[in-house]
């Protein structure tokens, strides 16, 4: 990635980029494990886990190599972080409240988890394209 990317830019691309295929690698393993049990049979909890942390990791150090950690940021970014994280966070809540439905459906654990999971890469995803977007074709603090 070039040098002239703000690091709030770069950091939203590692985010994006970093969660879109943690979830493919999770979603591809819990498919093929399954074999041709149903899919609320699968062993879902330890690919989750793994890459949830590898995802984490993954992140950290792209940014860190990458150099998203450093920079200065002025008002407008702070402003486009904000305007960004209300966006991933209404998908996190959506991910919670379908959970909170399915639980008290007493629907499987399998759809559960990754009803918050689906919600919380999707909240990464959200954030992450609206923090591109304003970079890329401007920020409007009113919105």
């Amino acid at each position: 990635m070039s040098n002239d990317i703000a690091p709030g830019e770069r950091s939203a691309w590692i985010q994006l980029i970093v969660a879109v295929i943690g979830w493919l690698v999770y979603a591809t393993v819990v498919l093929i494990g399954r074999g041709s049990a149903p899919l609320a049979e699968a062993a879902y909890a330890v690919p989750l886990l793994v890459t949830a942390a590898a995802v984490i990791v993954v992140s950290l150090a792209l940014h860190a190599a990458l150099g998203a950690f450093g920079g200065t940021r002025d008002e407008r970014d702070l402003l486009i972080e904000k305007w960004a994280e209300r966006i991933g966070h209404a998908f996190a809540v959506l991910g919670a409240v379908a959970a909170l439905s399915l639980a008290l459906a007493e629907a499987a654990h399998f759809w559960i988890a990754n009803a918050i999971t689906i919600g919380l890469v999707a909240s990464l995803v959200f954030a992450s394209v609206a923090r591109i977007w304003a970079y890329r074709k401007g920020f409007d603090p009113t919105w």
